[in-house]
């Protein structure tokens, strides 16, 4: 007697071939997205950092015969900025918003934080007293991931 075989795939194959198929998918999808927040996170303190050593450096240069600084301001509700400013922080130069993916942990929320540089030298003081003055900001990217940008007071920008 001759037995029929067909070839083909059971059911039970199909399904572990499509389970194997969907945890390697989203493996690979929540990497993606871990080094996009990474990238992002990166990127927005660098920019953070740039603005601040513009700031220092105009006020080392003293551009327009001005001191310079940077606020950061964290509102409760909408997006963060930060805003480089010259003249005691009456004469706003340029806005940068945070990419959404982005929050500030410090300042804290509904908080500001102004870094403000002295003429001549560039050292960071507080902005009332003229006292030298050491300042952190931290930013926090949607994956958790966070960062923290820390003016010393002898004007070392580093994160």
């Amino acid at each position: 007697m001759r037995t029929l075989t067909r070839g083909g795939f059971t059911l039970v194959e199909l399904l572990v071939v499509i389970a194997v198929t969907v945890i390697i998918v989203t493996i690979g999808s929540l990497s993606l997205f871990g080094s996009r927040d990474q990238s992002v996170l990166n990127k927005g303190t660098e920019a953070a950092v740039a603005v601040l050593r513009e700031a220092e450096n105009n006020s080392t240069a003293e551009v327009d015969g001005y001191e310079w600084g940077v606020v950061f301001v964290n509102p409760v509700s909408g997006t963060g900025y930060y805003t480089l400013w010259e003249n005691a922080s009456t004469t706003a130069v340029t806005t940068t918003y945070l990419d959404p993916l982005l929050s500030f942990t410090a300042p804290a929320s509904g908080g500001s934080l102004n870094v403000c540089f002295a003429m001549s030298t560039g050292l960071p003081i507080d902005c009332v007293t003229g006292a030298a003055a050491s300042s952190a900001v931290s930013l926090k990217a949607s994956s958790g991931a966070t960062t923290t940008i820390t003016v010393n007071s002898t004007g070392s920008i580093s994160y």
